[in-house]
């Protein structure tokens, strides 16, 4: 008699332990850069716009302080399932920080898609929360770059999405900034 364990396969056991948030089942920071890397790659040649956007939970340390670390794993979780059902066949959504989700929506083509798309994330993020007994309400905030050149990289844009955030977080909760020139001008 012959017992398997797993895969059979413990290199690719290894890669995805290693691109996998443990916590939510989510890709990490590492799996959300491959995918943009690749997503680069393949358009070099043509390069079609696509939207990187980073979703930063508004006021996460009060309620994990209030509830218990526990009960903000479980509104982590939480979060993460709403995403991953929000995410169509080719987009990705991935957990990069402790309340800090990276997407890629490789269809979308325009700041006012990005923006839009960008609000029904916070949209379904806003329903309550279950914690034990209570509940909880979040908002969030999210911050856009658009690829439009070969000549940008993954770090670029996720940086541009950031400073955008940065600016979203800065005028409220609950807001959408894609990234302009003009914020690096003004920086």
């Amino acid at each position: 008699m012959q017992t398997t364990f797993g895969t059979g396969q413990p290199g690719r056991e290894n890669t995805d332990l290693a691109f996998t948030d443990s916590l939510t089942g989510l890709g990490n920071h590492r799996r959300f850069f491959d995918k943009v890397d690749r997503l680069i790659s393949d358009r070099a040649d043509d390069p079609a716009p696509f939207t990187v956007g980073i979703l930063d939970l508004d006021g996460f340390k009060p309620i994990n302080d209030l509830f218990g670390h526990k009960a903000g794993d479980d509104i982590l979780i939480q979060v993460a399932m709403r995403l991953r059902a929000s995410m169509d066949g080719y987009s990705t959504v991935c957990r990069i920080g402790a309340d800090e989700f990276a997407y890629l929506y490789p269809m979308v083509f325009s700041e006012e898609q990005a923006a839009e798309k960008s609000r029904m994330l916070i949209e379904i993020l806003s329903a309550p929360y279950d914690v034990g007994e209570r509940t909880a309400r979040l908002s969030a905030s999210v911050g856009c770059s658009l690829f439009y050149s070969g000549d940008e990289t993954t770090e670029i844009l996720v940086n541009k999405a950031e400073t955008a955030l940065y600016h979203a977080k800065r005028s409220g909760r609950g807001r959408v900034v894609v990234y302009t020139r003009e914020m690096e001008e003004a920086a």
